[in-house]
């Protein structure tokens, strides 16, 4: 049997060594952020541990290879062992599989359909749809579908974060062919359009796809901060009129941040926020 001493010591050393692992992982934090390489003394101040506790840690960090020391600046920096492990997580996520029950969330709260475009060469392909319960569907967007670039509130959002030379050159070649009456033919109205996108963090498509439907779009960004895809809801106009509109807004762009979070995404305002 344990005496009450024997326990007490056991359960100290419980709390030292849960103590010890989330000071660690707040050192690996603090290294994924805007500055990758920072001394003891940096990490001493942003962490408000001592000089010679930071020492500790870095140095079993380092051993296991999840820290590495930069000779050159005596700075430190995240090690291929995160890398390593960070790879294996990824190798999990599968953006369909991700976006499924997200999409599925998105077209139950809004009625309308729920969609998953993703740029696939020079035009947008939709990889994933999710039929809302509103008896008018948009059906013009089937799985495995595609529009040009200039069509429709998500493949506009694709375009919109693509660089500069890479829209000249889809504009170029493709042509801004209209669908519609409401279709963006200029390219000077589609790179105002296209930065206003990028300004607000979301697409309008009203009727420049299919006569009556309308749709929202938000970019889904990866790990890397890369837009890899948007998602969006379409359905008929009359569903996107004010004061419902601002609602599907927020609806489309939380549903494609807590997409860009599975992924792996990290919202550097969070970040500084927190430190």
């Amino acid at each position: 049997m344990i005496s009450y001493s024997e326990k007490m010591k056991q359960n100290n050393q419980s709390k030292l060594m849960i103590r010890s692992v989330q000071r660690a992982l707040n050192i690996l934090e603090a290294l994924k952020n805007k500055i990758p390489e920072k001394s003891i003394k940096e990490l001493s101040h942003e962490l408000a541990l001592s000089p010679s506790t930071i020492y500790r840690l870095l140095t079993t960090l380092k051993n296991r290879g999840y820290i590495e020391k930069n000779t050159e600046t005596s700075k430190y920096r995240l090690g291929l062992k995160v890398f390593e492990v960070g790879s294996a997580v990824l190798k999990r996520m599968s953006l369909r599989e991700e976006a499924k029950p997200v999409l599925m969330d998105l077209a139950k709260k809004t009625g309308d359909s729920a969609h998953l475009i993703v740029q696939y060469e020079d035009e947008a392909l939709c990889l994933e749809r999710i039929n809302g319960d509103n008896y008018l569907k948009a059906l013009f967007l089937v799985v495995g579908g595609r529009m040009p670039m200039h069509i429709g509130a998500s493949p506009r959002v694709l375009l919109a974060y693509l660089p500069e030379p890479e829209i000249d050159k889809i504009i170029t070649t493709k042509k801004l062919t209209p669908w519609t009456k409401k279709s963006i033919t200029r390219s000077d109205i589609l790179k105002q359009n296209l930065r206003q996108i990028k300004e607000q963090g979301y697409a309008l498509s009203f009727e420049d796809a299919t006569e009556g439907v309308a749709a929202i779009g938000a970019p889904v960004r990866n790990h890397t901060e890369k837009v890899i895809a948007a998602i969006s809801v379409g359905g008929p106009c009359i569903h996107f009129k004010s004061p419902h509109l601002n609602e599907l807004i927020e609806l489309v762009k939380r549903a494609a941040k807590k997409l860009s979070k599975n992924l792996g995404y990290v919202d550097d305002k969070i970040i500084d926020a927190i430190i």
